[in-house]
């Protein structure tokens, strides 16, 4: 009697087939419509960048009217990562070299145009090569150059790079000079 209640009755291999067709129906109906494509966005009738509609799965012109309703991704991406920056800075998982020195931090401070124009620092770099980030960093802090540890890193490493490319050509000059072996 449960059996009668329960529907028809349908071959085993039948079921299967009707089945695996739901499933596809399914899938095909149902979910997001697409991911967005790799690549630049086209431009549009008047030149920009076409939007992304992730609920429509298509590019959309700005110009379009539907173009007001799709979300600014840029925004939520920059959101999105400062809100994990926080949550990394919570979880200690936060890389410590780019921990500003103190609250009158400000960004580029070893830019090569600022050095130029100030040769205290201009001498401190070159008379501290040898001191590690850390120190020196404290040290660059107290005389009011504030940066980040990986700034500093970064300064030293352009400036290995400059004295490999200075050498080398000095080298290739050097050669140069000397002639061909007899």
């Amino acid at each position: 009697a449960p059996e009668a209640a329960a529907g028809p009755v349908v071959p085993m291999a039948a079921q299967g087939l009707v089945s695996m067709a739901a499933a596809v129906a399914v899938s095909v109906t149902d979910g997001p419509p697409g991911k967005r494509p790799r690549g630049r966005a086209p431009n549009g009738v008047d030149g920009r960048p076409k939007l992304w509609d992730a609920k429509k799965g298509i590019w959309v012109d700005q110009t379009d009217p539907d173009a007001a309703n799709v979300p600014d991704t840029w925004d939520e991406k920059m959101k999105k990562n400062a809100e994990r920056q926080k949550q990394r800075r919570e979880r200690g998982d936060w890389n410590p070299q780019d921990e500003e020195c103190c609250a009158k931090y400000t960004k580029n401070t070893l830019k090569s145009s600022r050095i130029k124009g100030d040769p205290m620092l201009a001498g401190m770099l070159e008379n501290h090569k040898a001191v590690p980030a850390t120190p020196f960093w404290r040290m660059l802090c107290s005389n009011d150059y504030h940066t980040t540890r990986r700034e500093i890193t970064n300064f030293r490493s352009r400036q290995q790079q400059k004295a490999k490319k200075a050498a080398a050509a000095g080298l290739a000059a050097a050669g140069a000079l000397m002639g061909p072996p007899y």
